[in-house]
């Protein structure tokens, strides 16, 4: 094998983000290797493609707002006339339960971190989300118990989360990577990872 500037372990959505950024940032020589016979076989494709912006940490919510930002533009970012992925934006729906202060004190906080959000009643959950249910008692998983349902609840909607298929914006990021120069090697497993003056 030819020397390479950069290698990449796994040939996910994470690794081949990587790649592109690198590929798109400058003239390094990338080879991502994978020991999958394709794209997308590992946890990309298990993956529940819901893209969101609420985390606990400040950090993650900034992450998670670029990211979301580049899935909006994503024939942009990938600078693909027909990528195969489309970013859907649907809104991702918090239900806390019988927490109803919890939707009012995450809405100021995201709105302060510039994330779009509304907070919803059982009237409004009714109109947008229509097969939904308003109770806010949760299910008895280990009975099974039937409870009477009982609304009051205040819900907090993501207004620009949504979803995307995960294995599809990899395959793009690959078609772009390749695009670059990028090398990907399939069917090839990494035995070990030398370390070597505090590098790898």
């Amino acid at each position: 094998m030819q020397n390479k500037d950069v290698i990449i372990i796994g040939a996910g959505i994470i690794g081949l983000s990587i790649a592109w950024q690198i590929a798109r940032r400058s003239s390094l020589n990338v080879l991502v290797l994978d020991k999958a016979s394709g794209i997308g076989e590992g946890s990309t494709g298990a993956s529940s493609a819901v893209c969101r912006h609420r985390y606990t940490r400040t950090e993650m919510v900034h992450m998670a707002r670029d990211g979301i930002n580049a899935y909006r533009r994503w024939s942009q970012f990938t600078g693909l006339k027909q990528p195969r992925a489309e970013y859907q934006q649907h809104g991702v729906l918090w239900m806390p339960g019988e927490d109803t202060e919890w939707a009012q004190r995450e809405h100021q906080r995201m709105v302060e971190l510039g994330i779009a959000t509304t907070v919803l009643d059982d009237s409004d959950l009714k109109q947008r989300f229509p097969a939904f249910s308003s109770c806010i008692l949760a299910t008895d998983t280990v009975t099974a118990e039937e409870h009477d349902c009982r609304g009051g609840g205040r819900h907090l909607l993501e207004l620009e989360g949504g979803y995307i298929d995960p294995v599809a914006a990899a395959e793009d990021l690959a078609e772009a990577c390749l695009g670059r120069g990028v090398e990907l090697e399939f069917n090839t497993t990494v035995e070990d990872v030398i370390t070597a003056g505090g590098a790898d």
